[in-house]
């Protein structure tokens, strides 16, 4: 099923749900106050989209994007995602997170707006995506200003292992306590390196 949906209509059926959502929003912090005015929000675009009902009790969101993101939420995901070295998992612009579902996984393109584009795509052609976009920044780096704190990041957010994408290099290393440390470096393409930190 192909569906888009903003961060805080995915706030809004995760709150409806109990479902424990596994990445951080672009668009909305972490803290209970601000989840739940994007919650709030969520249910009056679900609403007036026509993707939820109102009922005695609420709201009751269309079942096959409730079908969706519980199935992303409770899948394994790894993404490619924008943010700064001092703070990887602040997101920093757009990302692609695959939820590995076994065979199809769901694919949830995120724009630095907070909008969410989710399709069912095979495994392979998930990994193909991700492998592509870090190639492009490797060849050609990020677009407009130069801003050398800004990095592609591959991997899971707090995970074990990542890989940090700038142009012409590729740094593989590991989460640790005061954020990502680097063991090793590439400074030619290695798609394998990528193909890893998706695993």
């Amino acid at each position: 099923m192909d569906v888009v949906l903003t961060d805080d209509e995915i706030a809004a059926v995760a709150l409806h749900r109990h479902l424990a959502w596994p990445l951080p929003f672009p668009t909305v912090a972490t803290d209970i106050d601000h989840l739940a005015a994007a919650a709030a929000r969520g249910r009056r675009s679900l609403l007036v989209r026509g993707l939820a009902t109102p009922t005695d009790s609420g709201v009751e969101v269309a079942a096959d994007i409730v079908g969706t993101l519980e199935q992303a939420a409770s899948a394994r995901c790894v993404m490619a995602w924008v943010a700064s070295v001092d703070d990887p998992a602040v997101l920093a612009g757009s990302s692609t997170v695959i939820h590995r579902r076994g065979g199809d996984d769901v694919i949830d393109l995120t724009s630095a707006i907070g909008i969410h584009d989710f399709r069912d795509i095979p495994a392979a052609d998930a990994t193909a995506i991700v492998v592509a976009l870090v190639k492009n920044v490797f060849d050609f780096g990020f677009a407009g200003p130069t801003m050398p704190t800004i990095r592609l990041f591959v991997g899971e957010v707090g995970g074990d292992q990542v890989l940090v994408v700038s142009a012409g290099k590729l740094e593989s290393g590991e989460w640790g306590p005061v954020g990502v440390v680097i063991h090793d470096e590439a400074t030619t393409w290695e798609s394998a390196l990528v193909e890893q930190a998706l695993q």
